[in-house]
């Protein structure tokens, strides 16, 4: 058995910190308890189970890692099979710290974001509507990219919604990693870092509007507003929540998230998902945004 450990988490900007460490075994421990939650890919394939232990969480990715999360000691251990590598190992880390930052009290959208002068849009959906290639089209465009996948959301003393910068780097799926970067990975998603070409924000934005993504066939990107009732629903359903009977987290996320839709503006998101259509979708996108900044 070898073990790591890993530099404090900067998965989100002021997140509490997180000491992260990692083993390596023949085999993976066996889970006392059984799941309560799971999360499936696309394929139906099981991605994540989600297990109690002993006052901490078991997060669970079947045939490659276990994650074990104490949130009291804000300390996660991930036990990973002696094959799985550090860079799988590190993109398995990308998808739990978001479940550990809402343990923690954050609300986490499943949600990209890009900057707009002074403010920030969000794009929010599940897995495999565009939310990452959307977001690194507006960043080559000089519009600087706060997320691609997990954001953060914070409530002003006020009450106003903001959100806040996560990891500098796009993971891209490698035809939008292609298309929009010129690179591929040998995973099927591609690790494009922040610079020149895909600015980075690394200050928090006021959020000034919300787009749930969609598609339709024609090239004319659409823009409907949602009602508050309906976009809170949309919301609740595209968020990180590590335990789905923990009432203390579902109040405070219903909290945070009704004053997000009772003060900035939801809209469904509907254009052809075609990269040559990217650059009229990304322009009629800003002037849909600044358009709201000024209502």
């Amino acid at each position: 058995m070898s073990t790591t450990t890993c530099s404090a988490s900067k998965t989100l900007h002021h997140p509490p910190r997180t000491e992260q460490t990692v083993s390596w075994r023949a085999e993976l421990p066996p889970i006392a308890q059984p799941a309560y939650h799971r999360w499936s890919l696309p394929s139906g394939e099981e991605w994540i189970t989600f297990h109690r232990d002993a006052g901490a969480y078991v997060l669970s990715f079947p045939e490659l890692a276990h994650f074990r999360v104490d949130l009291q000691t804000r300390h996660v251990h991930c036990t990973a099979l002696h094959d799985v590598s550090s860079a799988t190992v590190l993109q398995l880390f990308n998808h739990v710290m978001p479940l550990v930052l809402n343990g923690q009290r954050a609300t986490v959208l499943h949600a990209g974001a890009v900057e707009v002068d002074a403010g920030a849009i969000a794009f929010v959906g599940p897995t495999g509507l565009g939310k990452s290639t959307l977001t690194g089209s507006l960043a080559a465009r000089g519009h600087r990219f706060l997320a691609d996948d997990a954001l953060q959301v914070r409530l002003s003393d006020d009450g106003e919604p903001s959100v806040t910068p996560g990891q500098p780097h796009l993971r891209l799926w490698n035809d939008s990693a292609g298309a929009l970067a010129g690179q591929v990975a040998d995973d099927e998603k591609c690790r494009i870092p922040a610079g020149v070409r895909f600015p980075h924000c690394d200050s928090e934005r006021p959020l000034t509007a919300v787009y749930l993504l969609g598609s339709h066939a024609s090239a004319q990107p659409r823009f409907e507003p949602v009602r508050p009732a309906a976009a809170l629903l949309e919301l609740v359903q595209n968020s990180f929540l590590i335990d789905p009977e923990a009432s203390e987290l579902l109040e405070l996320q219903h909290a945070h998230l009704s004053a997000l839709v009772s003060r900035v503006p939801v809209f469904r998101l509907t254009y052809a998902r075609r990269y040559d259509n990217l650059p009229h979708v990304c322009a009629a996108l800003v002037a849909h945004a600044r358009s709201c900044q000024r209502a």
